[in-house]
């Protein structure tokens, strides 16, 4: 982001690319309307984008492209392994 001496913004940051009057350089989730800007995992991506709305995953991983981010998908052997390990389930 560059801004001027006087703290103006320049042109190319007065962008607002889905219209929901967050201008894209603060925009959580630029490409897909969120006017309320809710980031529920705090993972710095908007909740309307976010492919895994209760775990922090910023990168957004999805190994499998079913939509569901690595970090919250049953079907991935990586998330499922880590979620086996967190000490939760039977104590036998």
């Amino acid at each position: 982001m560059s801004v001027d001496a006087l703290g103006a913004v320049t042109y190319a940051q007065a962008i607002d690319s889905d219209g929901d009057r967050s201008l894209d350089f603060v925009d959580n989730c630029v490409h897909v309307p969120n006017i309320s800007q809710n980031d529920i995992d705090h993972d710095g991506v908007g909740n309307e984008c976010d492919n895994c709305e209760s775990v922090p995953n910023p990168i957004q991983a999805d190994s499998n492209h079913d939509g569901i981010g690595d970090a919250c998908d049953p079907t991935n052997t990586a998330a499922a392994g880590a979620a086996g390990q967190s000490g939760a389930g039977t104590g036998g």
